[in-house]
């Protein structure tokens, strides 16, 4: 990932030809995460008892010292440097700096336990644009606020307040790590043997080491270990438990075959996760370090396969730090439908309507959100609503979780009722699902849509029809229109007429984008354009676009009804969404000349706008259609998660 100019290349190829002992690890460039915070996070304790958590009262466990966290760090910091290794320390400060992340690429975090929100996000969009991350042991599992455990009576960092489900034990991170978390486990005869053999990291690390890689703990008290449970084929086990004994009567979570570390893609990057304390077996002779506790460097007694850990370390650096030949594009979606409609008059003397809305997970990785379900009267009034916030949804039907079960699909039972004198018409019943955290909530991703016709006090008739007559259901596009008709972000002409391949206006998509992303359209902007006047009727929507960089006015004019570029809809887009991303595609016709070449590679980057593939470009200065956008459009609101 990282990238070197032309006069290291050549250094460092100078350099391989005369000492040709030089490895690969040496042209890589590595970062070890140092926290002052998670060591004095170490060191405290606090009692246990109860936290009401948004409602629900919670257990909370008492919180004990052990050892010094920056010592693991230190430890695994110089076995890289020793090893060859170009490697640099980072804080607490850099994780929130995505320019800085990205001049590493690799970065390891030993029980790197604390983090905020943001750092997870930072650190995500650091794996997503081709950096490595080599995680090990309690990576991210807690919230570093300190409130929660500086000036707090009880330890709350265990309860991420984005999470409430195992299906979400990283936060924001858990789609990265493409697991779910099982449990907490604490064991002794602890044996760790390799798990996928034909994996680069095992192949490799067993060709160094002349032998089987085998780490074994047996020491009297015992250690914890943290239980994974991949949720797809992208996950390889590279170690797994090969024998324990469980200490907490917990035993069909330390099975033979349990994994131990996991290796996965996500975007452009590689990450490994390691469930135990492998730098506990790490043995480091580093007397200049400045070591906190009394170990110094040396392995941890009972503890056996000093250099096996060492080899498997390195391996897992080396792995990560290489450029993926081909990305994984990691989906994010879900269905939304309904069933069971039924509407009519009630032995209450009211008009009663219920049914079942189902939301269930397509993608390849946790979703979660809010389950709405409105009615819309036929003059278009919201006359209903019902909501469910569902803290985690699992991608396919795989089994995880302590509970060993599958969350994929979520059925939801409603009931409205209506006045019995409600006007006659058609009404519009819709099932959304808002994606994020109900504290943090993102946009409507899907929605499904029926129709109910109402006519007096008979019982109603419900049946689906197609947005609009002009866009077929063959067509690529017909998707994207029917989702965005759904949400209410497009009405078309009237009379179901949506003219698909006629060119989008920039009033049009703009439009689109501020319904899309929950933008409000402000009033009392001033607009310094000379052709749209303030008494025009589409004068604070243009305005409240310019004031959110989705369009610009070049020589005092905003043109507002001129067709809409490819380029000019890169940049909308990613004003609107606010993306974020560090391109590593270029396309044969976009230079650095080019109108928003740096949005255009951002959506690219996001897979949100591909391009013309057999060419290799984009035709910035190209114009879109209706229909088109709507796919770029549609494609955004599943991007990137909140």
């Amino acid at each position: 990932m990282r990238k070197y100019p032309l006069l290291g290349m050549l250094f460092v190829l100078f350099s391989v030809l005369i000492f040709p002992e030089m490895t690969e690890a040496n042209t890589k460039k590595t970062a070890v995460y140092f926290s002052e915070v998670n060591d004095e996070y170490s060191q405290i304790t606090r009692p246990g008892g109860t936290h009401t958590f948004y409602g629900e009262k919670k257990s909370i466990d008492a919180k004990n010292t052990y050892s010094a966290i920056w010592d693991k760090q230190l430890k695994v910091f110089h076995s890289l440097q020793q090893d060859g290794y170009n490697v640099e320390k980072i804080n607490e400060k850099d994780l929130t700096n995505q320019a800085k992340l990205q001049q590493y690429d690799t970065i390891v975090f030993a029980y790197g336990v604390l983090m905020t929100h943001e750092q997870r996000q930072v650190v995500k969009q650091y794996v997503r644009d081709g950096g490595g991350i080599v995680s090990v042991y309690a990576g991210a599992r807690n919230e570093a606020d300190p409130k929660l455990w500086k000036t707090n009576a009880l330890d709350l960092t265990p309860l991420i307040f984005k999470t409430q489900s195992w299906i979400w034990e990283w936060d924001n991170l858990s789609e990265v790590l493409s697991s779910g978390f099982v449990s907490d486990n604490a064991v002794k005869n602890l044996r760790i043997a390799p798990g996928m053999k034909t994996h680069p990291v095992i192949r490799n690390a067993e060709k160094k080491l002349g032998r089987s890689l085998e780490l074994y703990n047996d020491r009297a008290s015992g250690e914890w270990v943290e239980i994974l449970s991949p949720y797809s084929g992208y996950v390889a086990p590279l170690l797994q438990i090969e024998q324990a004994t469980s200490l907490d009567g917990k035993p069909q979570y330390v099975k033979r075959g349990t994994p131990m570390a996991l290796a996965t893609e996500y975007g452009d990057g590689r990450v490994i996760y390691i469930g135990f304390k492998m730098f506990d077996f790490l043995q480091v002779d580093a007397p200049e370090a400045a070591w906190r506790d009394s170990t110094k460097g040396l392995a941890y007694s009972g503890t056996h396969g000093a250099k096996d850990a060492r080899v498997f370390l390195n391996e897992s650096v080396n792995w990560t730090s290489e450029t993926l030949v081909k990305k994984r594009v990691v989906k994010y979606d879900v269905n939304v439908s309904m069933s069971e409609l039924r509407a009519y008059q009630s032995p209450q003397k009211d008009y009663v309507m219920y049914g079942t809305a189902h939301v269930k997970n397509t993608g390849d990785t946790p979703v979660r959100g809010t389950l709405l379900v409105e009615v819309f009267d036929p003059k278009g009034k919201p006359v209903a609503n019902y909501e469910r916030y569902l803290p985690g949804l699992t991608p396919y039907s795989v089994k995880a979780g302590p509970q060993n079960e599958s969350i994929n699909l979520h059925n939801e039972k409603f009931v409205f009722r209506l006045p019995l004198n409600a006007m006659s018409g058609n009404y519009e019943v819709r099932t959304t699902f808002l994606e994020g955290h109900r504290d943090l909530k993102g946009y409507k991703i899907r929605a499904a849509s029926m129709t109910m016709k109402k006519q007096g006090t008979a019982k109603a008739v419900f049946t689906k029809q197609q947005p609009f007559k002009d866009v077929h259901i063959s067509d690529d596009a017909y998707p994207a229109v029917e989702n965005l008709a759904s949400l209410g972000i497009i009405r078309g002409y009237g009379n179901g007429i949506f003219k698909p391949d006629v060119a989008v206006t920039r009033k049009q998509a703009v439009d689109m984008i501020l319904k899309s992303t929950n933008i409000p359209v402000r009033k009392g902007l001033t607009l310094a354009a000379t052709d749209i006047s303030t008494s025009s009727v589409d004068y604070d929507l243009i305005a409240t676009a310019v004031h959110h960089g989705l369009l610009k006015v070049e020589n005092g004019k905003v043109r507002p009804y001129a067709n809409m570029t490819r380029a000019e809809a890169a940049n909308a887009l990613v004003n609107g969404f606010t993306f974020k991303a560090i391109p590593t595609h270029s396309f044969n016709d976009v230079t650095n000349s080019t109108n928003y070449h740096q949005e255009i590679h951002i959506l690219s980057q996001l897979e949100v706008a591909k391009g013309y593939v057999a060419t290799n470009t984009f035709a910035p200065n190209n114009t879109l259609t209706r229909k088109h956008f709507s796919s770029f459009l549609d494609r955004s609101l599943r991007a990137v998660q909140r």
